[in-house]
């Protein structure tokens, strides 16, 4: 009789393993190929430059209004002052969860009541901030642009946390059987630095200010990129999941593929509405 061991170690066992190697490389390869196409048509299709191109990035999942958004030297950033604390708070939340390890529980109550209230403060001040624009009718308080980045940073937080447990939950095997934010003082750092980094945005100088406006306006991809690798992996793995960093290339770059096709898509689909690449102008 053939031990378990042994039995893996057989050639038709070895043989099938050396295929199925072979073939995720072959994958690995077509998709690479496929995304640093879509990647290249974006930088080629775009206008020229690096500002232009995080512009263009917001263009796609942004308004723009600039009397919603933050200046620095004159430019505008790419993102408007809600989206760019949203975006930014995602990358914090992802961070922060993160760190605490492969954890697959979801927060304790307490920190879903808090996530509550940034999810209300956003809508409330986001459908506020829309009826200004609309005429005849008044707003329940003056919108201002430190608000709007006060409440993206909170659902940030809020959205960059939960996806980062559904991406554990989804695609890790050796997951830690306990909740994020068991321990309130990570949930308090999380929060200490959304404030940081909103201050930074505000009153910080340029340099700094221009570093935030990359990072937020790189949280678009990273979120996209995230959100479209976990059902990459469901598809790739099954119940199987993975338990080395080198089997999440596939996934994830399949997310990449995605997330610039859609950037694309929107963008492009913005300037036949349009007719032009400016912000939204009301």
């Amino acid at each position: 009789m053939i031990s378990p061991e042994m039995q893996h170690l057989s050639p038709a066992n070895e043989s099938a393993e050396l295929r199925g190697q072979r073939r995720s490389r072959t994958w690995l390869i077509v998709v690479a190929v496929l995304a640093a196409i879509a990647l290249a048509f974006w930088i080629a299709l775009t206008p020229p430059g690096f500002w232009a191109k995080l512009r263009m990035i917001g263009y796609a999942v942004c308004h723009q209004i600039p009397s919603h958004s933050f200046f620095e030297v004159g430019n505008q950033f790419p993102l408007c002052a809600r989206c760019t604390g949203m975006y930014l708070g995602s990358l914090l939340g992802l961070g922060f969860t993160w760190l605490q390890g492969k954890r697959s529980g979801f927060p304790p109550l307490w920190v879903w009541i808090i996530f509550a209230v940034f999810f209300l403060s956003f809508a409330f001040d986001g459908i506020n901030s829309a009826i200004g624009l609309l005429p005849g009718f008044r707003q329940v308080y003056p919108s201002k642009n430190w608000l709007r980045l006060a409440t993206g940073l909170g659902m940030g937080l809020a959205m960059g946390s939960l996806l980062a447990v559904a991406f554990t939950q989804a695609i890790w095997k050796d997951t830690l059987d306990s909740k994020i934010f068991a321990q309130c003082r990570h949930f308090l750092m999380m929060v200490l630095a959304a404030l940081l980094a909103g201050s930074l945005i505000l009153w910080a100088p340029t340099l700094v200010k221009q570093f935030l406006m990359i990072l937020s306006t790189m949280g678009v991809a990273v979120m996209l990129t995230l959100i479209y690798s976990v059902p990459a992996s469901m598809l790739l793995f099954g119940q199987s999941k993975v338990y080395n960093y080198q089997s999440l290339y596939l996934p994830i770059l399949i997310g990449f593929l995605l997330m610039t096709l859609q950037l694309g898509g929107l963008a492009y689909l913005r300037f036949v509405i349009t007719g032009t690449l400016l912000p939204i102008n009301l």
